[in-house]
């Protein structure tokens, strides 16, 4: 029996005992009439058309999350995986989607999601399609982006031109900096004091120049997706078939977790989330928790357990790194090399340079943005945040290089293979004046970008008693304390993606759980609203007054909530982009 034969509910009606969902009010205060189907026997007999023909809490967390990154969505096409009753897909269209397709595996769902699209016609003006999709069948699933509609006929009338924007619903553009002129005032403007049965000549032109305007990403949404470990494969294989057709478009997951742990509780892990994580890499997909405030707000509402998963291309990423140029070379010590060293400290860059060419200690290693994103360095390259102890000599007595070597030599650093660390990876100016132009260069280059190594790399903190104090060494702990997404920084510490350590030397050592305490503290989760504040104390210290003039203003463009209002909206240029350090008015670069 088809779900049309069966009796509908609306969704705050509640089905066998399931606690009953209220979707949130539009902006402008009106209700989605979104209809359920209940089961006309038991759940296992009619799996499809129950799990299908309900509204989960999912699907509400990714509403409330649509609604609070609304400028982010405005005119862009979605596509809705597993619609079910459609209630995700219709909010977006609600909320300014510019063309929306509702799409699922299950025939017996797929007249209540037509019955649902017709009902809410009234509250959005975006083309909304119905059509099914079983994931990864084979079929072309990048066909799913709904496509923007044909034009008239050439020479069509006025009344014919108007006969297809009502029949068609096609989208009206309310914001010129999202999609340019909409198709229907395109329409409008054209036949403007025309007769019905005149033929506009600019008609094509303008419904041309509409189309065109509309921006180049894209949402792929699905709630309650991640359900059944089995169909983990295919959905995957899906969405990155669709993100490949679209290569600025992004995929964000309302994922439920559930089971008695999750009740009033907390977990040590979820083995369908893990699951999906390791099949979507699998897939070329790179998925991270969505960051921002918004995301919070959505997931955390009414004590529901979701979690929203952003997924990106991998390949992309890469891809639009090389475009951008975003490729910057950093010279990277061979980790043997500095296990074996006999010396007491390691010499600076240009001695190892120039008198170690027997054992080729340096590597050049590119490091894009899409790398930190991805993780690609994580588990081999080691960044280390120190404090120069002296003036022309961050290592004096030797004891930042022993306790590096114990760390490399610890099972957690077994795996790392290069190790970045300022004074013997790039060129210094020691003694002052040295340093030749071309070393200079190079200098400048990579300490514009050294961020990126505190992002992207498993880093080593060597604690001393003055590091909690200096400016240089506390952003270097705040950003290894964090974790990239495409759209923004994400709390690492206590998650899969922590990869700091902290080792105290010096007087510290005697203290060493309290002031690793104290740090992590401090930074772990601090918002870059937090970071800039507390940085920008004066007790804060710092060697150059101009490092933090120069510094402070490029910590807010961290703010995880503004690049994710803007992210999907701006030109590929924006995607990825690095957070920017600009080379401080004196070296040496002393992390301090």
């Amino acid at each position: 029996m088809r779900n049309a034969a069966r009796p509908f509910f609306t969704h705050s009606g509640g089905a066998l005992g399931f606690a009953p969902v209220t979707l949130p009010p539009l902006p402008s205060g009106a209700v989605l009439d979104v209809r359920e189907c209940p089961p006309p026997g038991s759940l296992a007999a009619a799996r499809a058309p129950v799990l299908g023909g309900r509204v989960w809490p999912a699907a509400a967390a990714l509403c409330r999350w649509l609604r609070l990154s609304r400028p982010a969505l405005l005119g862009l096409p979605v596509v809705e995986l597993g619609s079910g009753t459609g209630a995700v897909g219709l909010y977006a269209a609600a909320l300014g989607a510019s063309r929306v397709a509702l799409t699922d595996g299950s025939a017996e769902v797929i007249d209540l999601l037509r019955a649902n699209a017709t009902r809410n016609a009234p509250h959005h003006s975006a083309v909304v399609s119905v059509s099914a999709l079983r994931w990864g069948d084979g079929n072309d699933a990048a066909a799913a982006w709904p496509q923007a509609e044909e034009p008239p006929a050439a020479g069509a009338t006025v009344g014919e031109m108007r006969r297809t924007v009502r029949e068609h619903g096609l989208g009206v553009s309310t914001r010129g900096d999202f999609r340019g002129k909409g198709v229907k005032d395109a329409v409008v403007a054209a036949c403007d004091g025309l007769s019905e049965c005149s033929t506009p000549d600019s008609s094509h032109a303008a419904w041309n120049a509409a189309s065109e305007a509309e921006p180049a990403g894209g949402l792929v949404l699905g709630s309650d997706l991640t359900y059944f470990v089995d169909d983990h494969r295919p959905l995957c294989d899906t969405i990155a078939a669709l993100l490949a057709a679209r290569p600025l478009a992004r995929a964000v997951l309302a994922h439920q977790r559930r089971g008695l742990l999750f009740r009033g509780g907390r977990t040590p892990g979820d083995h369908h989330l893990d699951h999906f994580c390791a099949v979507a890499a699998a897939s070329g997909l790179r998925v991270t928790a969505v960051p921002g405030a918004a995301a919070e707000a959505a997931s955390g509402a009414a004590g529901e357990n979701v979690s929203l998963l952003e997924a990106v291309a991998m390949e992309m990423l890469s891809k639009l790194s090389l475009e951008r140029g975003d490729s910057c070379t950093f010279f990277m010590l061979d980790a043997a090399f500095v296990r074996k060293f006999p010396g007491k400290s390691l010499p600076f860059f240009q001695e190892i340079r120039d008198h170690f060419v027997t054992d080729e200690p340096l590597i050049e290693v590119a490091l894009t943005y899409a790398d930190v994103v991805k993780g690609t360095h994580i588990e081999t390259t080691l960044a280390v945040s120190h404090r120069w102890m002296q003036p022309d000599d961050p290592d004096p007595d030797g004891e930042q290089l022993k306790a590096l070597k114990g760390f490399l030599n610890s099972p957690a650093g077994k795996k790392i293979e290069r190790v970045w660390i300022d004074s013997a990876c790039m060129p210094q100016d020691q003694p002052k004046g040295s340093r030749s132009a071309e070393d200079a260069a190079a200098f400048k280059r990579m300490l514009k970008e050294v961020n990126r190594l505190y992002l992207g790399t498993t880093v080593l903190i060597l604690l001393d008693m003055s590091y909690v104090s200096r400016f240089w060494t506390q952003f270097e702990s705040w950003l290894s304390m964090q974790y990239a997404t495409p759209s923004g920084l994400k709390p690492a510490v206590g998650t899969k993606n922590e990869r700091h350590h902290i080792v105290c030397i010096q007087n510290a050592a005697a203290q060493a759980e309290s002031f690793a305490k104290l740090l992590v503290d401090q930074w772990a989760n601090k918002t870059p609203d937090e970071a800039h504040a507390f940085l920008s104390k004066p007790d804060v210290t710092v060697t150059n007054q101009g490092d933090k003039d120069l510094q402070l203003p490029k910590i807010m463009e961290l703010d995880a909530t503004d690049v994710e209002r803007h992210r999907w909206q701006c030109h590929p240029g924006v995607v990825g982009r690095s957070p920017v350090m600009r080379e401080p008015p004196c070296d040496p670069y002393d992390g301090s």
